[in-house]
């Protein structure tokens, strides 16, 4: 380094010009040995898959960050609303993720075994149990409150959020590295031939080649989604129109992910338990196709399999790019057109 050192002394002490212009060369190198020797502090390769619980309570929307994410899971929670789950492989998050809201424990267990670290604010306490007890890192806005904030123009509790800045500071004030090449969504492909089993839920299927339109009805919630050809994407709809996000565009995904599991009201407050032991029926909506299957629960592994009828293993791709991933109770009824 010794050559460098000596670039930027100056090459004739006394005369101002030659001093400016050693100065500038100086600099100069210096911001070229940035940009092109130093590897950037936020490359998305090497944190590991990132988890924010977002808000869906009526007050919440429009929410920020969903359309950008690799995976995201909805689950049902009290007050007959439902809860996200946004997941972040590679890329890290975009500017703004949110409203941001606290944890409940199925969506731990079904995402232990990515390894994950988890923006959140606060759980209930056997939400927070649980996170103690597994794999994932949590990133608490209760505990770590300088990774997030408020936004003063919506009324809380719906307006915190985290977003790139946050997370990549967390990271590396933590030091949170990947530890394996899991992303979320790697072990959710379909495996060999299963058997499908309508158990409690309704579903009413057209064609498969001739798919259009998805609705979902379950504990009061009424979904919509509709294919488009020219993008190849299903768009989102709820309450009668389209479900938009902050920046105005319809939230949108290539795939659509629905597993039927057993729901139980616990408490006076409306919390659920989820059975993610119990396995059951799930489906798989690609393009203009569905597909039927069956999902269980790998303790050992901490992975819930998607086992597919007559599917083969391109699955596995599919699942962990641009998938929305639904939880629904036994009783749902599901309509594809």
């Amino acid at each position: 380094m010794n050559y460098m050192f000596n670039l930027c002394l100056p090459v004739s002490t006394g005369k101002i010009k030659s001093i400016s212009l050693t100065f500038f060369l100086c600099g100069l190198l210096i911001i070229m040995m940035t940009v092109y020797f130093i590897p950037p502090i936020s490359a998305g390769a090497d944190h590991p898959p990132v988890l924010v619980v977002v808000d869906n309570h009526p007050s919440s929307q429009p929410q920020a960050g969903l359309n950008q994410a690799d995976i995201v899971f909805e689950f049902l929670v009290e007050g007959g609303i439902t809860r996200f789950l946004a997941g972040y492989n590679r890329d890290l998050p975009p500017q703004r993720v949110g409203p941001v809201r606290s944890l409940r424990p199925y969506m731990v267990k079904l995402t232990e075994g990515f390894d994950p670290v988890i923006f959140h604010a606060g759980g209930s306490s056997k939400a927070m149990e649980n996170l103690e007890a597994s794999s994932a890192e949590s990133v608490n806005e209760l505990i770590r409150p300088g990774y997030f904030w408020r936004d003063e123009g919506r009324k809380t509790p719906h307006n915190l959020y985290t977003g790139k800045e946050g997370i990549t500071r967390a990271a590396e004030d933590m030091n949170l590295k990947r530890t394996s090449d899991n992303d979320i969504g790697q072990h959710l492909s379909f495996r060999g031939e299963g058997e499908a089993e309508s158990k409690k839920h309704t579903v009413l299927a057209a064609d498969d080649d001739e798919l259009k339109r998805i609705e979902l009805s379950f504990r009061g919630q009424n979904l919509t989604y509709e294919f488009d050809d020219d993008s190849g994407r299903f768009y989102r709809y709820t309450g009668g129109g389209p479900h938009r996000d902050e920046t105005g565009e319809i939230i949108n995904f290539k795939n659509l992910a629905v597993i039927f599991a057993p729901h139980k009201t616990i408490d006076e407050e409306g919390r659920k338990r989820i059975h993610l032991d119990s396995g059951g029926a799930a489906y798989f909506l690609t393009g203009r196709k569905s597909y039927k299957g069956t999902w269980d629960y790998d303790s050992q592994k901490d992975e819930l399999r998607l086992d597919g009828v007559g599917a083969d293993s391109s699955f596995a791709e599919h699942l962990e790019s641009e998938t929305w991933f639904h939880v629904l109770p036994e009783d749902a009824e599901m309509e594809i057109y």
